[in-house]
């Protein structure tokens, strides 16, 4: 486990252990919490514009049939995750038996058209930089990228962007105070039910991941070459299994990927490609996890998730999640605050997300970094055909 997760978690424990005991102290110290979710929200809308434009800017050069292709397994396998999940939490949800207090705004009653048409525009500029208007500002921010042909924008750009992630790295050194603050007094006001209700959540995904990883690594493996391929699979894939775990994190396993796929003799004219742009695209689990993270506020604020306008963005912002968000820098927090601005949910609601994030995130690095090989043998198969 990474150093930086280890100190959350204690962090996170420690913020529990508060709360249950030290009632008072706990509500005293609930604005450093507070400071914690206002610094993320005053870097998010930056990082949004800043970030996606430079990546597009970097990387349109890249789109081609090939890539096309890719993406399309890509954003396939990423749908079926986003099912699964939707399916298990709608069966299993772990957060029935809390209910926290709303204290801002929260979802419209608009029909699925004009929510759609609300999220995706606005009708001033200076409403796309409000963090209320995320997807909004996403599609403005592709759309520049992908136009801008000056290379000194692009060198400016790309420079704003280190600085802005900098500046999200300072605001990090802060994560455990923000974090033990909000645990300890969401603790001391809910009690043990929220611990239960964490605990529940880390179970139901753990659950989930580990049967997604068997069951349907065993169907695309077997769509490769039947039962040849799913041996090959589970033989080759321990290595790139045991780094994403450990590493936690989908890029550091990049080099393990390649080397897997060279045992496992798949094409290289497509690992070459789809490797490196899974490492940074292709995120089954972290598409699980946001379904998880929005039923999982639906519930506990006492909404109404079982309609075809929130199941659909749902959805949406699952995919996005996995394919747009995490190819960028700080892609965990844009996406976290995609749920907040695409719902209105209340703004402190962005803790209750990042917990559960932490909480899953080395199982969800071990789907992203092994599906990008599954993956692979689906887009070799029918590259072959």
């Amino acid at each position: 486990m990474k150093k930086k997760s280890l100190i959350l978690f204690i962090s996170m424990f420690l913020g529990i252990l508060c709360g249950l005991f030290f009632k008072d102290f706990s509500i005293f110290i609930k604005p450093l919490g507070t400071l914690f979710i206002n610094l993320l929200f005053q870097i998010v809308v930056p990082l949004v514009f800043f970030t996606i434009a430079t990546s597009i800017m970097k990387n349109k050069k890249y789109f081609s049939n090939t890539i096309l292709k890719i993406l399309k397994y890509f954003v396939l396998t990423s749908l079926v995750a986003t099912l699964v999940m939707l399916i298990a939490v709608l069966v299993f949800n772990p957060a029935k038996d809390l209910t926290l207090q709303i204290t801002s705004q929260t979802i419209s009653s608009n029909n699925f058209l004009e929510s759609l048409v609300n999220a995706l525009s606005v009708n001033d500029f200076n409403l796309l930089l409000s963090k209320n208007n995320i997807l909004a500002l996403i599609l403005f921010a592709i759309a520049f990228g992908y136009y801008t042909e000056n290379e000194k924008i692009s060198t400016t750009f790309e420079s704003i962007t280190n600085t802005l992630l900098k500046i999200v790295d300072l605001i990090m050194y802060y994560a455990p105070v923000g974090i033990f603050a909000f645990l300890a007094s969401t603790t001391s006001e809910y009690g043990e039910s929220i611990i239960k209700t964490y605990g529940l959540t880390m179970l139901l995904y753990y659950v989930v991941s580990f049967l997604y990883f068997f069951i349907f690594n065993f169907i695309y493996s077997y769509s490769y070459n039947k039962m040849d391929g799913v041996k090959m699979f589970f033989k080759e894939i321990i290595p790139s299994f045991i780094c994403s775990m450990s590493t936690q994190s989908s890029l550091a396993t990049l080099p393990t990927n390649i080397m897997v796929a060279k045992k496992m003799k798949l094409n290289n004219e497509v690992t070459d490609i789809s490797l490196p742009l899974g490492s940074t695209i292709h995120m089954e689990g972290s598409c699980m996890s946001a379904v998880l993270k929005i039923v999982f506020l639906f519930t506990v604020f006492g909404m109404d998730f079982l309609n075809p306008t929130s199941i659909i963005l749902c959805i949406i912002i699952s995919i996005i999640s996995g394919i747009v968000m995490s190819g960028i820098p700080g892609g965990g927090l844009i996406g976290e605050a995609l749920i907040v601005s695409m719902y209105g949910f209340p703004e402190y609601s962005l803790a209750y997300l990042a917990t559960i994030g932490w909480l899953v995130d080395m199982p969800a690095t071990m789907l992203n970094a092994t599906g990008d090989i599954s993956s692979s043998m689906l887009i070799c198969k029918n590259i072959n055909n």
